[in-house]
């Protein structure tokens, strides 16, 4: 959700208003409607090209709040694909084999996060989770955790521990 909240955010900014857009495709003509977007816990969503453009265009309207643990945001972006084996403790010398295989794969699209307005969520780590449970809870319950909301509402507890019927 949070790559095409972005990239939808976008394609909104460029075909809002008449020219020079095709017919087909325009959207309030008088561009009185202001565009934003907002991400949580998005991976990249396009190359540099498109982060510059999405930054250009949208600038200041578009916010991108990421957990600095969650694994999410850190794919696709050469520097944040390294730094994913080490997100929890000692880097596991398998991950670290995989993560250079992404790298090698996805290092010449040059992917880079947009947003000009990033807010970095510090939650703390779960403890004694093993690795994958640490992952989810991360990318799940971690955001809520960084905002205070856990005691609210938890989304692995939802989840993993589901209403009986």
């Amino acid at each position: 959700g949070a790559a095409l909240s972005t990239t939808l955010a976008l394609w909104l900014a460029d075909t809002q208003g008449v020219a020079p857009v095709p017919p087909d495709s325009q959207w309030d003509p008088g561009k009185k409607a202001v565009i934003h977007a907002y991400s949580f816990a998005g991976p990249t969503a396009g190359n540099a090209a498109f982060a510059a453009h999405s930054n250009e265009v949208i600038g200041s309207r578009c916010h991108r709040i990421f957990n600095v643990l969650d694994v999410v945001p850190h794919v696709w972006a050469v520097a944040d694909i390294k730094n994913i084996p080490g997100l929890y403790g000692a880097a596991d010398p398998a991950l670290v084999k995989i993560t250079d295989v992404v790298i090698a794969r996805v290092g010449a699209l040059d992917y880079q996060q947009v947003g000009n307005l990033v807010t970095p969520l510090q939650p703390s780590l779960l403890p004694g989770a093993p690795w994958a449970i640490q992952m989810a809870y991360q990318h799940l319950d971690g955001y809520l955790q960084a905002m205070g909301l856990l005691a609210e509402m938890s989304a692995l507890g939802t989840f993993l521990n589901p209403l009986p019927i």
